[in-house]
């Protein structure tokens, strides 16, 4: 078939290909056809163009500021790439150290509703690649299947803009904590275009959309099952992979540590000690160790099937006797089912039944003895978060848990559930869910720690104050933030001029009058020292509970408010944040400690799922190259010392319970058939951690 091949040429450049000289059909230079917006500097040179990233101002710089150029059409609305599949460009890294760059795809869908997608990449000091984006078709439909967090491919997504429909190409870099230098070639379409599936057309033609192994019907792809017999054949082939590659790798220890590198005083539990300029923990025996792990190591992987049966080629009836005990109830429905009045969607659970198909047994035992031939074979040294308990005890690695104060009241309606921490059994019950859920981890020594919580968005609370100050008089997070205010003010009268209220005493505290707001001062207070609190109980928390174990921390939502990272970074042995970017080689907090990543990935469309995770590749080779780059840039910040990738399997294509996530950014599918690429590249990554981190 072929294709038009564009090249979008910046100001001043000369035509040319990605892989040798190609014919420009669409020339931006030509008679001044794209304008240039931004605040990093470009220069044209030897037919690249050349820019030269600021520092941002800091690790807390304010959103909306990162450094970036942006391109648009001078004449017209649009960029055409309607004829591109793929868009390509070599990208160099003129600077002695990794950096981290972002390509974002601005348009609109085919009804004009806007629309955007990213991509990126991350280079190590001098190398030069290639930087690809994936275009999706988007077609105008007369439906839309819902309870998918981003719809099947084709259909309108404001993630996936209307290729002939691009209005602006922005090129940035997300808070460089230096300045940084690189030189971009013209973009090429280095693929044909994708055309979208032509059961799109109407709803007799698209439904059931789902075959009986929770696949995408409507699109092919390698390693694609298609009968039973081919789970026989995708296990098999499994068989002698793991079997070209033992167990483990030479020279650790039986805890994964470095077992070649130096000699730490030894615990018998793990710590962390900075050595040779870097963080890292020291395993019970003494030896240095840098987490590589895993998350969401668990069978379960159910999809919800009432109020859209008509999704599914086949369900099996309740009562057959192999896949009916599958089913199940959630309790946590999505907006989707709620419209349709069901508050708790019966699910169904391909996955187990696709390890049932495989292996004849999908019992908590099975997966956790397969992930135990995989993990060690595949390079990794840790069970990340969420892991079961038979996994724990039949993997026997280092492992991770994650704490709750399950059962402590909450603030009400404040959102993100953040408990109220005043609570005076707030502590008691982290440390009740410890020794409940995870009594043979508290003095285990392959558990390195306990997380408490997940993503608790502080920073999006920044005037907590004013929600808790609308509370009952009896709710412990309001009665100490009236004491907060009383010792500041002394006065009702001195509280009453600083916030133009007229409250009659301090009994009389009740929700602000309309057009009123709690000045910042205060509302920053009262954030530090409900942060101080949480962190505080969380660290005493673990300290009682499992004395000889680590309190990593939080696990923030990428970058974080300054307070909460002092705060965090005051109490916990390990600071931890969920990392979705391309490189951490310079994320820095607030303080010298080390940092653990909760979670990062990659993920792409090409195998029928409509949702990329929050890192888009343009393949899985692609993602295996991004998974590469992360771990080397994780192994060159001094303060990291491990980095756990989020997940094991790929969400259901149509859709996880609770949010209807549908993510496609696993180790394995929904089948259980093995990323290759993936596993590739963590083979290389963890046979070299140590040859990588101390640069030997």
């Amino acid at each position: 078939m072929r294709f038009r091949r564009i090249a979008i040429l910046f100001p001043g450049l000369l035509a040319g290909a990605l892989c040798g000289a190609s014919p420009t059909v669409l020339d931006l230079t030509a008679a001044g056809a794209v304008k240039v917006e931004g605040n990093i500097g470009s220069c044209p040179r030897n037919g690249r163009l050349e820019l030269t990233v600021p520092a941002a101002s800091g690790l807390y710089a304010e959103k909306g500021l990162f450094p970036n150029i942006r391109f648009a059409p001078r004449n017209g609305k649009y960029f055409d790439f309607s004829e591109a599949g793929v868009l390509a460009a070599e990208v160099e890294n003129l600077s002695p150290y990794p950096i981290d760059i972002v390509l974002e795809i601005q348009g609109e869908l085919p009804d004009g509703r806007k629309a955007l997608s990213k991509s990126g990449i991350a280079l190590n000091a001098g190398e030069k690649s290639v930087l690809r984006h994936r275009f999706s078709p988007v077609v105008n439909t007369s439906f839309a299947p819902g309870g998918v967090f981003d719809p099947f491919p084709g259909f309108p997504n404001p993630r996936r803009p209307d290729p002939a429909r691009i209005t602006r190409i922005v090129l940035m870099c997300r808070r460089p904590m230096r300045e940084f230098r690189f030189a971009v070639s013209p973009f090429v379409a280095e693929a044909p275009p994708e055309r979208p599936a032509a059961a799109l057309a109407s709803p007799a033609a698209f439904y059931p959309c789902i075959d009986r192994f929770g696949q995408y019907r409507h699109a092919d792809w390698p390693g694609k099952i298609r009968r039973e017999a081919d789970f026989t054949a995708a296990r098999e082939r499994e068989e002698s992979d793991l079997a070209a590659h033992p167990l483990g790798t030479a020279g650790r220890t039986v805890y994964g540590g470095w077992a070649d590198g130096p000699t730490l005083k030894a615990t018998g539990h793990f710590r962390v000690e900075k050595y040779r300029g870097k963080w890292f923990f020291v395993d019970p025996a003494g030896k240095l160790f840098w987490s590589f792990g895993i998350d969401c190591l668990y069978p379960a992987n159910p999809t919800c099937v009432d109020g859209r049966r008509e999704y599914f080629e086949w369900l099996p009836e309740r009562d057959d006797p192999k896949f009916g005990g599958l089913y199940g109830v959630n309790r946590r429905s999505s907006a989707f089912y709620r419209k349709k009045g069901i508050e708790t969607p019966r699910t169904f659970d391909f996955h187990l039944a696709n390890l049932l198909r495989k292996y004849g047994d999908c019992s908590p035992e099975q997966f956790a003895r397969i992930a135990a031939r995989r993990l060690p074979s595949w390079g990794f040294n840790t069970v990340g978060n969420w892991n079961t308990a038979e996994v724990r005890r039949i993997c026997r690695m280092p492992y991770v848990v994650q704490a709750k104060a399950a059962g402590s009241p909450l603030l009400g309606t404040a959102p993100y559930n953040l408990y109220d921490v005043f609570e005076p059994g707030f502590q008691a019950a982290i440390e009740a869910n410890m020794k409940r859920e995870f009594r043979a981890a508290l003095d285990d020594p392959y558990c390195i720690g306990f997380f408490v919580d997940n993503e608790v968005r502080w920073d999006k609370l920044p005037r907590l104050a004013e929600h808790v100050i609308a509370m009952p008089a009896e709710t412990p997070a309001r009665r100490a933030l009236a004491a907060r205010l009383k010792e500041k003010y002394r006065t009702i009268d001195a509280l009453n001029r600083a916030w133009g209220t007229g409250y009659p005493g301090w009994d009389g505290l009740g929700r602000l009058p309309a057009g009123k707001r709690i000045p910042e001062a205060d509302c920053r207070d009262f954030n530090r020292l409900a942060l101080e609190r949480y962190y505080r109980s969380c660290r005493d928390a673990v300290r009682n509970a499992a004395p000889r174990k680590l309190y990593l921390g939080s696990r923030f939502a990428g970058f974080q408010t300054l307070d909460a990272a002092e705060a965090e970074a005051e109490y916990a042995d390990v600071v931890s944040a969920n990392l979705y970017y391309r490189s951490i080689a310079h994320y820095t907090g607030v303080a010298d400690k080390p940092l653990l990543v909760g979670e990062f990935h990659f993920g792409t469309t090409v195998a029928g799922s409509g949702s990329p995770g929050l890192q888009e590749a343009s393949g899985r080779e692609e993602c295996a190259k991004a998974f590469t780059r992360y771990c080397e840039s994780a192994l060159y910040n001094p303060n990291c010392v491990g980095v756990h990738y989020f997940r094991y399997a790929d969400q259901p294509v149509s859709g996880r319970t609770g949010d209807d996530e549908n993510m496609q950014v696993g180790f394995v599918d929904g089948c259980d058939t093995p990323n290759q690429p993936m596993i590739d590249a963590a083979r290389r990554i963890g046979n070299r951690l140590y040859e990588i981190r101390l640069k030997r």
